[in-house]
């Protein structure tokens, strides 16, 4: 399998990102005694949707900034093809 699509180094570093923050999530679960907030942690269930939502968020993300770069399939590149790395029509790239 060859990969027609890369992050390049700054959608990498918000998936770094999300790889070390989303994953400790959790939600408001009342007070505790002395009125301090309690936290539950997500459930499995919970956090594999969360992830998920993140990843497609980031994702929406770097299309609209154009930070997803085409990468030619192999026939391509024995063929000599290149790729122009633009955003997507309609999208504008962030400065």
């Amino acid at each position: 399998m060859h990969r027609k699509l890369e992050l390049d180094s700054r959608g990498k570093l918000a998936a770094a990102f999300i790889e070390r923050w989303a994953m400790v999530a959790a939600e408001q679960d009342g007070e505790d005694t002395a009125g301090r907030q309690k936290l539950r942690r997500l459930t499995p269930e919970e956090l594999a949707s969360h992830a998920c939502d993140t990843v497609d968020a980031m994702y929406r993300e770097c299309r609209i900034r154009g930070w997803i770069l085409s990468i030619p399939s192999l026939t391509e590149i024995f063929n000599g093809k290149t790729v122009e790395n633009e955003p997507t029509e309609g999208i504008e790239k962030s400065a």
